[in-house]
């Protein structure tokens, strides 16, 4: 129970999260939705009418080895620059 609570605080839409044993070449997925024990994501390349339906279970949820715990922004708070699009 205690990890469900964990898990809901954690899988918010629009952070990049990566699958256990994901290999470290594969770019973090983007988290579209969660609904109880289902995730949706998607690579950033297939655009959103492509998404993988997984088990919650199967995100990763411990920090990085190494280190601290890496947060992401939300997608749809990435501050854009046009001045560094050249």
């Amino acid at each position: 129970m205690l990890t469900e609570v964990l898990m809901n605080t954690q899988l918010m839409p629009g952070t990049f999260v990566r699958l256990k044993g994901q290999p470290s070449d594969l770019p973090d997925f983007i988290l579209e939705r969660y609904l109880g024990k289902f995730c949706w994501i998607r690579q950033q390349a297939w655009g959103k009418c492509v998404q993988w339906k997984v088990e919650a279970t199967r995100i990763e949820t411990e920090p990085a080895v190494g280190g601290a715990e890496q947060v992401y922004a939300p997608v749809s708070r990435l501050p854009l620059h046009l001045s560094s699009l050249h």
